[in-house]
């Protein structure tokens, strides 16, 4: 089999021995692969000295069809993020990242999209910014690349008791008060604050962290909502979202 070479970001890892590794990697034009870095924890080996979750990297790999486990040749490490080992919140917020990524996306169909929305994420922690900002920018990118994005046009939507209703089973913004009586009571400042981030206005800055805040937990809400599952790393850094719709998951 021919070796393929690639941007990579490893998302997961397992110690397979005391010399090995099992990596979950998100390669830019490979996608989603799981492989295994054979020595990979000696010290002359070509492998940087080890392959830490979220270090991006030139990778050097072979996949085989139809097997589950590739090999990984080389990794030779090009960014380590330290911020997100130094600042917890900067640390749960990338797990959050890393953990989307591996649910969302199906192994071996390549997003650069969303692969390279996972690198301005992480390179935006680095520099400092601010980390709400950038969770809530990557969790909207995730969702356009996956078929999941919300319908968020407030012209198109009812306001009841100056508030939108939001529904993930309907789709996002409703049209009618009456289409869900589940549904979510959003503030317009926080869709306001969603349409920005989504054309990535202001990313260094913010005007209303609450509503970023909100803005956030509602996304959250809506991913669970449409994985019909939780994910291990979302209860960490947003702490308890509601379940239930009858008032604000953004409280």
């Amino acid at each position: 089999m021919a070796s393929i070479k690639d941007d990579c970001i490893c998302v997961r890892h397992w110690d397979f021995s005391e010399t090995s590794q099992t990596v979950g990697v998100f390669g830019r034009e490979t996608g989603l692969f799981r492989a295994i870095a054979k020595g990979s924890r000696r010290p002359k080996a070509a492998f940087s000295g080890g392959i830490d979750l979220l270090s991006r990297a030139d990778s050097t790999h072979i996949l085989k069809h139809g097997a589950d486990l590739g090999t990984l040749c080389s990794w030779e490490l090009s960014q380590s993020y330290p911020r997100i080992r130094q600042d917890i919140k900067a640390n749960r917020a990338a797990f959050y990242a890393a953990d989307l990524v591996g649910l969302l996306l199906q192994p071996g169909d390549p997003h650069p999209n969303t692969f390279d929305a996972l690198v301005a994420f992480l390179e935006g922690l680095s520099r400092g910014d601010c980390v709400d900002r950038r969770v809530l920018i990557f969790q909207l990118a995730a969702l356009w690349d996956a078929g999941l994005y919300p319908r968020l046009n407030p012209a198109e939507a009812c306001q009841f008791e100056g508030v939108y209703l939001f529904s993930s089973s309907d789709g996002g913004l409703l049209r009618t008060p009456s289409a869900d009586p589940q549904a979510w009571r959003v503030s317009p400042s926080t869709i306001n604050v969603i349409n920005e981030a989504a054309k990535k206005q202001q990313p260094h800055t913010i005007s209303d962290h609450g509503a970023t805040v909100r803005a956030n937990r509602l996304m959250a809400a809506h991913l669970r909502c449409v994985l019909h599952q939780e994910p291990y790393t979302m209860r960490a850094y947003f702490g308890e979202i509601a379940t239930t719709s009858q008032s604000k998951p953004n409280d």
